[in-house]
């Protein structure tokens, strides 16, 4: 796993004390998901992003699973311009989701309420 490296503006605000200490400790070998279980992420693998599966969230109980393309993209609600990832249903094309985008490099995957918000 590669180290963590905070962006320049991050460092900045570290060092003035606007924001806690970004550096964060190697994972230790207790950290590991249970055997047998699966490895948590934040966002889907890169490679599985033509074909990514996940549950429905509104047929929990059922288990249902829904086909996604994720589709980068930025959002436009404010002069930032993150970047977003949509989920784009593989049956029907509708956009179901936005999410930040791991691989842009100025949000790196973070976004502020109004980017996955603009669905609604």
């Amino acid at each position: 796993m590669p180290e963590f490296k905070p962006s320049w503006i991050e460092a900045t605000a570290e060092k003035m004390g606007l924001l806690p200490k970004l550096k964060k400790p190697a994972p230790s070998s207790e950290a590991t998901a249970p055997e047998g279980g699966p490895d948590l992420e934040n966002f889907p693998p890169y490679e599985q992003w033509d074909n990514w599966t996940e549950y429905e969230a509104t047929g929990w109980a059922r288990k249902e699973k829904k086909d996604y393309t994720l589709v980068p993209t930025v959002c436009f609600n404010c002069e930032s311009a993150c970047g977003l990832l949509a989920y784009v249903d593989r049956e029907t094309l509708d956009i179901k989701k936005f999410e930040g985008n791991p691989k842009h490099p100025g949000s790196r995957g973070r976004n502020c309420a109004k980017g996955p918000a603009v669905h609604n």
